[in-house]
Protein backbone atom coordinates (compact mmCIF):
# COMPACT_ATOMS: atom_id res chain seq x y z
CA UNK A 1 0.00 0.00 0.00
CA UNK A 2 1.50 3.43 -1.35
CA UNK A 3 0.59 6.23 0.95
CA UNK A 4 1.41 10.34 0.19
CA UNK A 5 2.74 12.34 2.51
CA UNK A 6 2.04 16.12 2.40
CA UNK A 7 2.88 18.78 4.95
CA UNK A 8 3.46 22.35 5.59
CA UNK A 9 6.17 24.32 7.28
CA UNK A 10 5.02 27.28 8.60
CA UNK A 11 7.37 30.43 9.68
CA UNK A 12 6.24 29.53 13.35
CA UNK A 13 7.68 26.28 13.46
CA UNK A 14 4.41 24.42 13.03
CA UNK A 15 4.22 21.50 10.87
CA UNK A 16 0.94 19.99 9.23
CA UNK A 17 1.71 16.74 7.97
CA UNK A 18 -1.36 14.70 6.27
CA UNK A 19 -0.94 10.92 5.32
CA UNK A 20 -3.16 10.24 2.52
CA UNK A 21 -3.84 7.91 -0.22
CA UNK A 22 -1.69 8.87 -3.57
CA UNK A 23 -4.49 9.12 -5.62
CA UNK A 24 -6.34 11.84 -3.81
CA UNK A 25 -6.79 14.86 -5.54
CA UNK A 26 -6.52 18.56 -3.82
CA UNK A 27 -4.22 18.07 -0.67
CA UNK A 28 -2.87 21.78 -1.51
CA UNK A 29 -5.92 22.96 -0.74
CA UNK A 30 -6.70 20.97 2.08
CA UNK A 31 -3.32 22.03 3.86
CA UNK A 32 -4.09 25.40 2.74
CA UNK A 33 -7.84 25.13 4.42
CA UNK A 34 -5.85 23.49 7.66
CA UNK A 35 -3.66 26.68 7.49
CA UNK A 36 -6.39 29.14 7.34
CA UNK A 37 -7.81 27.50 10.37
CA UNK A 38 -4.91 27.95 12.37
CA UNK A 39 -4.18 31.36 11.45
CA UNK A 40 -7.80 32.62 12.30
CA UNK A 41 -8.59 30.66 15.32
CA UNK A 42 -4.87 29.46 16.89
CA UNK A 43 -2.46 32.59 15.67
CA UNK A 44 -4.96 35.45 16.37
CA UNK A 45 -5.97 33.74 19.71
CA UNK A 46 -4.54 36.82 22.43
CA UNK A 47 -3.96 33.64 24.90
CA UNK A 48 -1.87 31.46 22.71
CA UNK A 49 1.49 31.55 22.59
CA UNK A 50 3.84 29.58 20.13
CA UNK A 51 4.97 26.36 21.19
CA UNK A 52 1.94 25.73 23.34
CA UNK A 53 0.01 22.83 22.24
CA UNK A 54 -3.32 23.85 20.30
CA UNK A 55 -6.20 23.50 22.78
CA UNK A 56 -8.20 26.03 21.03
CA UNK A 57 -11.62 24.09 20.36
CA UNK A 58 -12.95 26.11 17.58
CA UNK A 59 -10.48 25.12 15.69
CA UNK A 60 -10.46 21.63 16.89
CA UNK A 61 -14.04 21.55 16.00
CA UNK A 62 -13.49 23.37 12.72
CA UNK A 63 -10.65 21.36 11.91
CA UNK A 64 -12.83 18.19 12.37
CA UNK A 65 -16.36 19.74 10.28
CA UNK A 66 -13.72 20.69 6.95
Amino acid sequence: MLLLFAFCDLFTGVKFILICDPKLQGIDLVLRRIYELYADYVLKNPFYALEMPIKIYLFVDNFYIF
